[in-house]
């Protein structure tokens, strides 16, 4: 059950991205833990509810442990996480 109070997901972007909107997630590559999974629906549905187009985002497979490096060496424009990942990314690339 999600709790919008306690928030365990993140949509991640580089510290230098210009991303900052869904909408400027549009056209973009999309780091996820697994295609098509309830992590990718997810995002698909915070992008379009936000002002972004999911149809045009590619979506790419990581680990969720990889997730905030593929974001950081810019094979992904951004990437969702669970907080375990964000915690790492964190970690990582602060």
């Amino acid at each position: 059950i999600y709790d919008a109070s306690v928030p365990d997901v993140a949509m991640l972007v580089a510290k230098d991205s210009p991303i900052k909107t869904a909408a400027e997630c549009s056209g973009k590559t999309c780091a996820v833990s697994a295609l098509n999974d309830l992590g990718e629906l997810g995002t698909k549905a915070w992008l379009d509810a936000n002002g972004g187009d999911s149809k045009s985002v590619h979506f790419i497979e990581f680990p969720t442990s990889a997730i905030g490096e593929a974001v950081a060496s810019g094979r992904a424009d951004s990437g969702c996480a669970r907080s375990c990942g964000t915690s790492h990314a964190a970690a990582t690339h602060s």
